[in-house]
């Protein structure tokens, strides 16, 4: 199954969905973390739908990715989220130094970073759609930050990407100039 093929047309079905920006009799308004996490379930629930319930599994907590594609090949997918305009960094946290060390050879073989940008009126629009992967293709487009001594690699070099940095320990983060546009 091709990544591609899979994500074509998933910003038109998330769009259809009209997944809401405030709720309640009063309109409250949701959070970024919560309108990621309902683009993230959403997504999931299409793909459920799309592919069936035995053939879609979400993640368990600590996983490298939130959503599983069964088959003879399966398909491991990091969803991420972002409203457009807000953040601007040049890479995208995926995971802690730790978790990719214990990831295995198969896993970064299948595992794809899925990008949702979006803005927010009293729906959510996904204005576009982009995947990066495997991870076992994207070594070269990877940058870990150390918190502990400020110290940002890629490679063996030192670099100076905007990335969130507030994250605790060792974390790597996808270079977006690797996601490419459906």
């Amino acid at each position: 199954m091709e990544i591609y093929n899979l994500l074509s047309t998933l910003d038109q079905e998330l769009n259809a969905v009209k997944i809401p920006t405030r709720i309640g009799k009063n309109r409250l308004p949701l959070s970024t973390r919560a309108i990621s996490d309902m683009i993230e379930k959403y997504c999931i629930d299409l793909l459920m739908n799309r592919y069936g319930q035995n053939m879609v599994s979400i993640a368990g907590k600590g996983k490298p990715y939130d959503v599983v594609i069964k088959g003879a090949s399966p398909i491991y997918i990091n969803i991420k989220t972002e409203l457009q305009g807000q953040l601007g960094y040049d890479a995208i946290w995926i995971c802690s130094e730790s978790a990719l060390t214990r990831m295995s050879n198969s896993l970064k073989e299948s595992i794809c970073y899925l990008r949702l940008e979006y803005t927010q009126n009293n729906f959510i629009t996904i204005n576009r759609v982009s995947y990066a992967g495997p991870l076992n293709e994207l070594k070269s487009q990877l940058v870990v930050y150390d918190k502990s001594n400020r110290k940002m690699t890629q490679g063996n070099k030192n670099v100076n990407y905007r990335i969130a940095t507030h994250y605790n320990g060792k974390h790597v983060h996808l270079l977006t100039s690797s996601f490419k546009y459906l």
